[in-house]
């Protein structure tokens, strides 16, 4: 079973809802342009750079209703998180119905390094060290990048169009890696904070 992770709130943590899904909707009048603008600036970011003759390519597919997933496809993957969407405080205004076929979107790209770095890694002050730290800025990161200055995207924000598209601000992303051909998955819900409201302990 998929576990959707929401930590519980301690005493002294500040309280901040996530506010970055705005930093797009107050440029484009439609997610369509940011999502094609954002997920190709990240795969040029991280395209092969030592093989000239690989080109980067980019897939975009809309499901629409004719490949939209049914409901035994996609809800063993929501079981844990349907409690968090449902909530009052989730900032999910209107909730789709998960007893109807879902559509869905893909963004692929090809010819690029995928996620590299430790997927167990929590923490990184500064990325110094010349390593791969691809993945933990990846998942674990708002507004932090690990991007240099000739890369075309350093704010750590261009992700953000993924689950500001989504209906219920969730995203998946599998990445194959180049140097170890590892492939993993792993995916993001992005709520206020929140209550369930069939289980009153903080979240």
């Amino acid at each position: 079973m998929i576990e959707w992770r929401f930590k519980p709130n301690s005493r002294d943590d500040m309280d901040v809802d996530p506010i970055q899904g705005e930093f797009f909707t107050t440029r484009d009048t439609d997610s369509v342009s940011a999502i094609v603008r954002e997920g190709i600036q990240n795969a040029l970011d991280e395209r092969n750079r030592g093989d000239q003759t690989e080109i980067v390519k980019v897939r975009i597919f809309l499901s629409g209703n004719k490949y939209a997933a049914s409901s035994e496809d996609y809800l063993p993957l929501l079981e844990t998180l349907q409690p968090h969407l449902k909530s009052k405080s989730s900032g999910i205004p209107s909730l789709p119905d998960f007893n109807a076929p879902m559509a869905y979107m893909v963004f692929e790209d090809f010819n690029t390094k995928g996620l590299e770095g430790n997927p167990e890694e929590s923490y990184l002050e500064n990325n110094t060290d010349q390593q791969p730290h691809n993945f933990y800025y990846f998942w674990r990161n708002v507004g932090r990048s690990g991007k240099t200055d000739d890369k075309l995207g350093r704010w750590g924000l261009g992700k953000t169009v993924f689950p500001a598209s989504s209906r219920i601000n969730t995203f998946w992303g599998i990445t194959v890696r180049k140097s170890d051909q590892r492939k993993m998955l792993m995916g993001q819900s992005i709520l206020r904070i929140h209550n369930r409201d069939d289980d009153m302990k903080q979240e």
